[in-house]
């Protein structure tokens, strides 16, 4: 119980001020559940939510994705990795275009031919789309019966 009034009062503190995110206890700014109720409150100078957590944790491509939505100009804070990661990048860009210049070199590299910025965002929408419907369907086998003509 006393945890989870610490964690109130942290949360408190941050929806002050982002800045008191430095003054969090590790445990709390390491921990993915208190960052994504922590992510709903603040509303400026996030480059102190990637100064204060460990790198660790921001290789979490949800977590990521929660800041991003709120903060798409985050991507250039983001790990070169989930630079790369077509889903962050269409949540950004839909957002903010200018975020286009932050992505990763590789994802930029694969888009540079796709024509304006609206394709390249269509691109990567069915690109994701096509990913999260292989992720989400199961594979049905197909059985064909022979019949005589």
């Amino acid at each position: 119980m006393n945890n989870i009034k610490n964690e109130e009062y942290y949360l408190q503190e941050i929806n002050i001020s982002t800045r008191r995110l430095k003054d969090v206890p590790k445990e709390f700014r390491d921990d993915k559940y208190f960052l994504m109720k922590a992510i709903n409150l603040i509303k400026k100078d996030w480059f102190y939510l990637f100064a204060c957590v460990s790198p660790e944790v921001m290789y979490d491509k949800e977590l990521v994705l929660k800041i991003v939505e709120k903060n798409p100009m985050s991507v250039m804070y983001i790990s070169e990795l989930l630079k790369e990661d077509k889903e962050i990048a269409l949540t950004a860009l839909k957002i903010n275009k200018d975020v286009f210049y932050c992505l990763g070199f590789n994802l930029k590299e694969e888009l540079r031919h796709k024509g304006s910025l609206d394709d390249k965002i269509s691109y990567l929408e069915k690109f994701v789309l096509k990913d999260k419907l292989s992720e989400n369907l199961p594979i049905q086998k197909i059985s064909i019966k022979k019949t005589k003509i």
